[in-house]
């Protein structure tokens, strides 16, 4: 149970107006961070006076939490930060961020172990031939998503600090690099959401988008207009193709739209959903 916590409650669906504490200078836009909507001023005795908020991510909640007692495994042992991320995430749906999240060469094994529990479910839903989880790929996009997390909230970075934290290192080329990846960065379009909603100009929303299109996947659940900075073929996975098509008929974007084999699955979902696709866009059709 959290201890002197700092709480903004406000659902998802209105994101223009999301609360938001007031009184620390944006550094990355230079500008007041505060929302859209009308000021929030937070007097809780445990608020940081730069920043401290909740946000609905899908099912999950993010909560900056200034004091408060860790989490631990099932062991009995102490988590730590990432370990402590992934499982509030993708067991309890929600975030709890007690410091500024800090990468290390060090890879959690407990980390690991929740991510590789988490694929394992995930990949049943999956139709198709069995996928391999990734654990390094897994790992990397947990890191970037728990840093996303804490930049929605917290300005008092410049953009030149922020940059080299939302850059994977590997491109997806499989389905195993989608999927695993998708673990964490299915939550990446409603972070995106409120960086935007809060702050127009913000370079968190560009890093954001930019990786959202190089994994579009999970991009395509978000309301990024540019076209997938890749190809949509999933490793030539059908199953991935079929996900992805179920989620593009949700959040239908015409650049989005993916031509050749997984345009046929789209096209089938369609379909059933008593829909006419739109043509693929040019650029995605230079991708084949």
């Amino acid at each position: 149970m959290l201890d002197r916590v700092a709480l903004f409650q406000r659902t998802f669906t209105d994101l223009e107006g999301l609360p938001f504490t007031s009184g620390q200078e944006n550094v990355r836009t230079h500008a007041p961070a505060r929302s859209r909507g009308d000021r929030f001023e937070c007097d809780h005795p445990a608020a940081s006076t730069r920043a401290a908020g909740l946000s609905i991510i899908l099912n999950a909640v993010i909560v900056i939490a200034r004091h408060g007692t860790r989490p631990f495994s099932t062991c009995g042992s102490v988590m730590d930060p990432i370990e402590a991320f992934c499982s509030e995430l993708l067991n309890d749906g929600r975030v709890v961020l007690r410091d500024r999240p800090v990468s290390g060469d060090r890879v959690s094994p407990g980390a690991i172990a929740v991510l590789s529990r988490a694929f394992d479910a995930e990949r049943r839903t999956v139709a198709g031939p069995p996928i391999a989880f990734d654990s390094t790929v897994a790992y990397e996009a947990a890191e970037l998503a728990r840093q996303a997390c804490w930049s929605a909230v917290y300005y008092d970075e410049p953009a030149a600090a922020l940059r080299p934290r939302f850059a994977m290192k590997h491109r997806p080329t499989s389905a195993s690099h989608h999927l695993s990846a998708d673990l964490t960065f299915r939550y990446l379009p409603q972070v995106l959401r409120r960086a935007r909603a809060l702050a127009t100009s913000d370079p968190l929303v560009t890093f954001l988008s930019d990786v959202l299109r190089q994994w579009p996947l999970s991009g395509v659940l978000s309301d990024v207009r540019e076209p997938p900075a890749g190809p949509l073929d999933f490793g030539g996975h059908e199953g991935l193709m079929l996900l992805y098509a179920e989620r593009l008929v949700r959040h239908e974007r015409a650049a989005w739209v993916p031509p050749a084999r997984a345009g046929e699955y789209a096209e089938l979902i369609y379909q059933e959903c008593g829909r006419a696709l739109p043509p693929p866009r040019a650029e995605v059709l230079s991708d084949v």
